[in-house]
């Protein structure tokens, strides 16, 4: 059951694509963002997200780094180096919050990284944060 009582973002809907290996957790992360207001999807792998992003035009990719086959690091670097995507806010997810893993995130090119498990109200603000970067921008 989703706890209305969670925090429910300010301003208008973001377009969010999930994607972590962990199918429970991005098909429950994805619900609590709906529940929130924003549009979100869920993907279970890396090769998988780059398809999604062609006809999901997400503003943020909630990205996990550990995966099987194609990992978050490898699609972060893959959707820089095009510059179709230098809009899209990739924020990393991972179980690992060590000096190393950020180091590891920052030269790919994640906007920011969150450590699992990432606290809702954390979330959230982030996305707020977010959200007033793009507005910024436009």
């Amino acid at each position: 059951m989703i706890d209305k009582t969670l925090p429910v973002h300010r301003g208008g809907p973001l377009r969010v694509l999930v994607c972590d290996d962990n199918v429970d957790l991005a098909t429950t992360q994805t619900l609590l963002l709906e529940d929130a207001g924003h549009i979100a999807e869920a993907v279970f792998g890396g090769e998988e997200a780059l398809h999604k992003l062609q006809t999901f035009k997400a503003d943020v990719l909630l990205l996990d780094i550990a995966m099987p086959g194609m990992d978050g690091i490898e699609v972060c670097r893959t959707l820089r180096a095009s510059a179709a995507w230098n809009h899209l806010k990739i924020v990393a997810q991972t179980g690992q919050g060590d000096r190393e893993m950020l180091r590891r995130a920052a030269e790919s090119g994640f906007d920011r990284l969150l450590v699992k498990p990432v606290e809702w109200t954390e979330l959230m603000a982030l996305l707020d944060d977010i959200r007033r970067e793009i507005r910024r921008v436009k």
